[in-house]
């Protein structure tokens, strides 16, 4: 009887680690720089181009009662930023910025996470990093990237260049998921790494 408990248990569990990150996943093109991705298709999206209709739109708005999508509308129109939103807050964006050069994952860790890490306790103070200066590969791209708890925050930049265009993909979750919504978030935000082109 024990051995087909485990053997139950060990199946439950195998399916539920299955299917995690399963979210149904589309592809998004941002609008005017011309990156695709992969994206979950049940959270919303802002961008330069949908903002403004999103923010006069009242079923949007409180589907959304504790985020101020208002604060991210200056950041998408100026920065061509993209910002993905799951209703409890946790979110991912994407800004670019052109570089004119082309640099590897392991150039970007040594240029760019120290001014990143110098910047972070700049605008928030004390900052807790977790992983600072690696570098991920997710499909055919490698991201230099770091990791980082603020408070509640936890959160996670992945950078990239592609024709000479430097990309931030940022991560945003909160310590109050428990262990396996952590999981899903972060099976997701891989297969959108993975995804990523330019």
């Amino acid at each position: 009887m024990k051995k087909v408990f485990a053997l139950i248990l060990a199946i439950m569990l195998s399916l539920s680690f299955a299917a995690l990150g399963e979210n149904e996943m589309v592809t998004y093109t941002h609008p005017v720089l011309g990156y695709s991705m992969k994206a979950p298709a049940d959270w919303l999206y802002l961008d330069s181009q949908n903002i403004a209709t999103l923010l006069s739109d009242p079923s949007i708005t409180s589907a959304f009662p504790n985020i101020d999508l208002s604060a991210y509308a200056d950041q998408c129109v100026a920065n061509e930023m993209t910002m993905f939103i799951q209703p409890n807050g946790v979110n991912f964006n994407i800004v670019g910025e052109y570089v004119g050069g082309a640099y590897s994952a392991e150039q970007l860790v040594s240029l760019l996470l120290p001014s990143l890490r110098t910047q972070y306790e700049q605008i928030f103070g004390l900052v807790d990093f977790l992983v600072e200066g690696d570098v991920f590969k997710a499909g055919d791209n490698e991201y230099a990237y770091l990791m980082y708890v603020l408070g509640d925050t936890i959160g996670a930049q992945y950078c990239v260049c592609v024709n000479g265009q430097l990309y931030y993909l940022t991560l945003t979750t909160t310590s109050a998921l428990n262990t396996l919504e952590y999981i899903q978030i972060e099976k997701m935000f891989e297969k959108v790494l993975a995804s990523f082109a330019a």
